[in-house]
């Protein structure tokens, strides 16, 4: 029994010990396997300019350490959990003078008993000549160029959309496309210098140091300017230091569309004087937009900062919702009635030939009754059309209105005008001869749609085009439009003007009037070369007579043989006319290519002739909608 006994113990043993050799040879295994899959992607290697992140653990659940040299070029920063465990390398660029730095980066990876090292080989390169370091953002704002490689260091004090603002002890500064800091956070950037509109700042920094953290960086630190909303809007813009630095106003939270952009947004609105209002940015944090729509119809005091002035939409006030100060406030009731009346005033009301419905009570509590029509033979009281015109008439309500407000009420009158559109319309090239800022009711023949700007192309007969700008997402007639329909649109007559364009549009208080749903011939130009396209641009220019027609090619449907692309990085396909960017590009949307034909675009890709209608021109650069295509052989 002994012997059996001892026999079955060393049976058990041998396999014991057979079993660990075989764990043993799959780590080994494993860990090789990890080895081989382990890659820095966060950097190119060969081309490193600034802070990156590497894996703390890697494939088959494996532990990875690093070790750096030289020690003073690459030094180990801050982990970070996420999907995967990372650590931060922070890089100390040399100077200009010096040259560039071979680095070395190993990996040590280990799993179980088992470890083993991987080494990369890399290249950090020197500080951009003229790289300068500035002590503080004033000191930036006199003596940097744009273009220029500059150096700050502040704490952060607001985080808005996909950026950040610091804080140097006396004025803000904007680092745009930012990385992983959070608010408190001292931070030295080095990136180019860059504007948007009137906000200066580094776009897509090149590093970021987190220095310290948990510095005071409440708006009672950083000094609160008390204001108005009128003296927000007049607001210094050319003051570079000015974005981001909080003032407190009070005022009306309204969402709706005071500022014409064609957009819904929120507003801070002055309840004594409702002319008078702050565009909150669209782009600012989630959670900044929340409060404003859970508060909608609140009475605040609030600290508001400007984000930049604006050329089309004004001044951009934001906040961000983890470091401002608000307060609810009571509010006048007579103020608070003239809140509602404006925003019933300021809707807009077309009709050719539906009834019209009015509103009777405001989310905010506020009742209009007794609308009466200032021209019943055509709109009666009710908003029935009576009897269409042949010329476009206003025709003026007025209505009681009344608002309740802590057992007081106050009442007054609404006025508001309603567009009943004439029978009558124009061609484009008739609409084209008269002066923006008229109401106009032209037909024409759909040729295209720009998705980015909502709107279509449309043209006479004869090839002359014009742009419809800026129809509502959820507007389901744009939807049902086709290529071929010829329709009839009624709104007003201007001009994008923007980088000296000169694109001719309908634009606000647009109506589509008519669609006879057919598939009618489209005019393209066939005599044009691409240069001749770029040529034929005629730009904007204020001292040109009124009535200039724009810009030849602007909204036009070209046709052009033998086209081949080169290929921008920033991710469009592009037809470079001459060598450099001042002699022009036309510039094709790859997403609109691969989308609306279901093409994979190929960089080499030749068309025999191309069809396109040119969207709108910015900077030389000729932004086009294809509509159709043949390649080449």
């Amino acid at each position: 029994m002994k012997k059996l006994f001892m026999l079955a113990l060393l049976l058990g043993f041998s396999f014991t010990i057979a079993a660990c050799n075989g764990e043993e040879e799959d780590d080994e295994a494993l860990l090789e396997e990890a080895a081989d899959a382990l890659a820095i992607y966060s950097t190119d290697i060969n081309d490193i300019r600034g802070n990156f992140r590497v894996p703390l653990e890697g494939r088959n659940n494996v532990s990875i350490s690093w070790e750096l040299s030289p020690e003073d070029t690459l030094e180990l920063g801050d982990t970070h959990e996420g999907d995967m465990e990372e650590q931060t390398i922070r890089v100390h660029r040399p100077d200009f003078e010096d040259g560039s730095v071979d680095v070395t980066l190993t990996a040590v990876l280990t799993l179980g008993d088992y470890e083993v090292t991987r080494e990369f080989e890399g290249l950090v390169q020197p500080l951009d000549e003229g790289t300068a370091a500035y002590d503080s953002f004033q000191d930036l704002y006199d003596n940097a160029e744009l273009g220029d490689t500059v150096i700050v260091t502040g704490i952060v004090v607001h985080t808005v959309g996909d950026g950040y603002f610091l804080w140097d002890g006396e004025q803000t500064f904007s680092v745009y496309q930012g990385g992983d800091v959070e608010l408190g956070d001292e931070v030295e950037v080095m990136g180019e210098y860059d504007s948007y509109q009137t906000l200066y700042q580094v776009g897509g920094p090149d590093n970021e140091d987190v220095i310290s953290t948990d510095n005071d960086y409440s708006v009672d630190a950083m000094g609160i300017e008390e204001s108005s909303v009128e003296d927000f809007m007049n607001i210094d813009s050319s003051d570079k230091g000015i974005h981001g630095m909080p003032h407190r106003v009070e005022g009306m939270i309204v969402e709706g569309d005071l500022a014409d952009t064609g957009f819904t947004n929120y507003y801070i609105q002055d309840i004594d004087d409702p002319d008078n209002f702050i565009l909150m940015y669209h782009a600012q944090n989630e959670g900044a937009l929340d409060w404003l729509g859970d508060n909608l119809g609140e009475y605040v005091s609030l600290t508001v900062s400007l984000y930049a002035d604006h050329s089309s939409d004004g001044k951009l006030g934001f906040f961000d919702e983890n470091n401002f100060e608000y307060e609810i406030l009571d509010v006048d009731v007579d103020a608070m009635l003239n809140i509602g009346i404006q925003e019933v005033e300021d809707m807009s009301f077309i009709t050719a030939g539906d009834d019209v419905e009015f509103p009777t009570e405001l989310e905010t509590g506020h009742t209009f009754s007794n609308w009466t029509s200032g021209n019943a033979d055509i709109i009666n009281d009710d908003g029935e059309v009576v009897d269409r015109p042949e010329e476009t008439t206003t025709v003026t309500f007025t209505a009681d209105a009344e608002y309740e407000f802590d057992g007081e009420t106050a009442t007054g009158e609404a006025e508001v005008d309603v567009v009943a559109v004439g029978t009558e319309t124009t061609n484009v090239d008739e609409t084209l001869n008269l002066d923006d800022g008229e109401h106009v009711h032209t037909e024409g023949i759909v040729t295209g749609f720009s998705y980015s700007q909502l709107g279509f192309f449309m043209q006479d007969e004869d090839g002359t085009p014009i742009f419809v700008r800026g129809f509502d997402r959820d507007e389901d007639w744009i939807h049902e439009l086709e290529v071929g329909n010829k329709v009839t649109v009624f709104g007003t007559l201007d001009r994008y003007s923007d980088h000296g364009n000169n694109q001719r549009q309908i634009t606000d208080d647009k109506l589509l009037t008519s669609n006879d749903e057919g598939d009618h011939d489209l005019y393209y130009e066939t005599d044009y070369s691409m240069e001749d396209i770029v040529d034929a641009f005629v730009p904007y220019d204020d001292d040109e007579e009124e009535g200039l027609r724009g810009g030849y090619i602007s909204n036009r449907l070209f046709t052009v043989e033998d086209v081949s692309f080169d290929f921008e990085d920033f991710g469009d396909a592009n037809y470079q006319i001459g060598d450099d960017d001042e002699e022009g590009n036309i510039i094709f949307d790859i997403d609109q290519l691969e989308d609306d034909f279901d093409i994979d675009y190929d960089l080499d890709m030749e068309f025999e002739s191309l069809s396109f209608i040119v969207q709108d021109i910015h900077f030389g650069n000729h932004r086009v909608v294809v509509t159709d295509y043949e390649l080449a052989e």
